[in-house]
């Protein structure tokens, strides 16, 4: 690539590499990628019916989580103490769990998100590292948000795959200092911006189904001058196609309330996608009564081999897409005389576009379709529920583009009050921790922008006035464009609910 582009690798000013490994191990359940977990609550007596992965896939669970304890510990739902961290069961514990050779521990606090004072994870995570030095440990806080069982999912999915995700970073950082380049390495979120690779090593997570969204920022940054509105990004592969919304603000829509990964339930930031078997390596079919069949199957990568076009013998997508003129490749009079049907070919695939699609949406509304990646060549030009149907020059690579034109980001999860302060002066104090954050992250000073603010009720039963400092959870996200070009924002403020509490959503 340098050769041929000539460009000097002193110039280049970073590299984002946008990756799968992490989530398919999980998805696959790869014994050799994942670790054995082990699962430390800061509960006291609660919890005690409901174990570590107990809605897991029994293969899942069993290949995971290795072990399990209760220690004192954990907050009401208020703040309040359920009961203090106790130093000697924290030492105890982690001499059972090194004696079992579990590297990869989790510490999981009940309400441990609203955990401002007493830092009960931080505390027993420095105890047990006393103890255990070669241990990685993962507190749940640092993984997801409030959701006890989802919280405690997302960090032991986390811990497992760290090995791997250490090693797999560590090639890429290996083959860019090969490269002779001196600049910093990022790899994609699932949130649509980048981290840091050394930040990524700690919280693989963070990449899953990034994918998608690398799809969905490269959409947007392909049509950032046509279309100023949200909009449904089809991104469609060889395997299967993600369908995402993209909202006005150039950001994927995110998951309202959980997310499902290979049957596990999680609540951390995660893109709303939906996925179907299509793509430009489906495997089509004659039924017995005459009907079409499109996938789920794919000969994947194997296309250039096996499909007819290219002198195969397994009828794809691809194949019936250059037999009815959609594109040239391979050598379309190999199926000029063996194909029939194309009309139903580009029926089904219409209405499985168009289901999906529709299943996506949140009105009856007609709204703009981007069809991107390197398979949106079978897709039709008009579309069911479509205003219109674009297919953006180079949108065949608009993963990589989304990759390249993502920002670092910097986010601040905090509960302040505003019995003493104005929402104005809380924001003001938190912008500035998230900004030096962002900037700690690698962005520079001068295009860091809030984007995206989220004020959450929390739901309180006042004991003292002490407990009115948690009646204000804030979330602040900062993102900063690498290219220095301001993207414009857009603002939603909400201002209702109990007293002392303020819900905003500023995005």
């Amino acid at each position: 690539m340098f050769e041929e582009s000539k460009v000097n690798p002193e110039d280049v000013a970073s590299v984002t590499i946008g990756t799968t490994h992490f989530i398919n191990a999980v998805v696959e359940g790869d014994q050799a990628r994942l670790a054995k977990v082990a699962v430390v609550r800061l509960c006291g007596p609660f919890s005690k019916g409901v174990p570590p992965g107990i809605d897991w896939p029994v293969r899942l669970r069993n290949l995971i989580c290795a072990y399990h304890c209760r220690v004192d510990g954990g907050l009401e739902v208020d703040g309040e103490l359920i009961s203090e961290i106790d130093e000697s069961q924290i030492r105890q514990q982690a001499e059972i769990i090194k004696s079992k050779g579990i590297k990869s521990v989790v510490i999981n606090g009940i309400f441990s998100p609203v955990d401002v004072v007493y830092r009960q994870e931080e505390s027993a995570a420095a105890t047990f590292k006393e103890c255990y030095p070669e241990a990685d440990i993962v507190i749940s806080k640092d993984v997801a948000n409030l959701g006890f069982l989802e919280r405690e999912n997302s960090a032991i999915l986390n811990a497992s795959i760290l090995p791997f995700a250490r090693k797999t970073i560590a090639s890429f950082q290996s083959a860019i200092s090969r490269l002779g380049l001196k600049c910093p390495v990022f790899i994609t979120q699932n949130d649509g911006t980048i981290l840091l690779a050394s930040n990524a090593s700690k919280l693989p997570i963070r990449t899953f189904s990034s994918g998608p969204t690398n799809s969905m920022r490269g959409a947007a940054f392909l049509t950032q001058n046509d279309i100023k509105e949200a909009m449904m990004v089809v991104d469609i592969g060889g395997t299967t196609t993600d369908v995402g919304l993209l909202l006005a603000n150039g950001f994927p829509r995110q998951a309202a309330a959980f997310s499902e990964i290979s049957g596990v339930r999680t609540n951390f930031s995660y893109p709303d996608v939906r996925s179907i078997g299509l793509g430009g390596g489906s495997i089509v079919r004659r039924r017995e009564d005459g009907t079409m069949s499109i996938g789920p199957d794919s000969v994947g990568y194997q296309l250039p081999q096996k499909a007819m076009v290219f002198g195969g013998d397994v009828a794809t997508a691809t194949d019936y897409t250059v037999l009815g003129g959609g594109c040239e490749i391979g050598d379309r009079s190999l199926v000029a005389d063996k194909l029939e049907g194309h009309d139903d070919f580009k029926a089904v695939v219409k209405q499985m576009l168009e289901r999906v699609i529709d299943t996506m949406k949140t009105s009856a509304e007609d709204i703009p379709v981007l069809l991107v990646g390197g398979g949106a060549v079978i897709a039709p030009d008009e579309l069911k529920g479509a205003s219109k149907v674009v297919k953006p020059e180079w949108s065949g690579v608009a993963n990589a583009i989304g990759a390249a034109t993502a920002r670092v980001s910097g986010i601040i999860d905090t509960i302040q009050s505003t019995e003493s302060k104005t929402s104005k002066q809380v924001m003001e104090e938190i912008s500035k921790t998230a900004i030096q954050k962002a900037i700690d992250n690698g962005a520079k000073a001068e295009t860091v922008q809030v984007v995206e603010m989220d004020h959450l009720p929390l739901q309180v039963s006042f004991r003292d006035q002490r407990r009115s400092s948690l009646t204000d959870p804030s979330i602040l996200r900062i993102n900063q464009d690498l290219s220095s070009k301001p993207w414009e924002t857009s603002t939603l403020i909400r201002n209702f609910l109990p007293r002392n509490t303020l819900y905003l959503q500023i995005t």
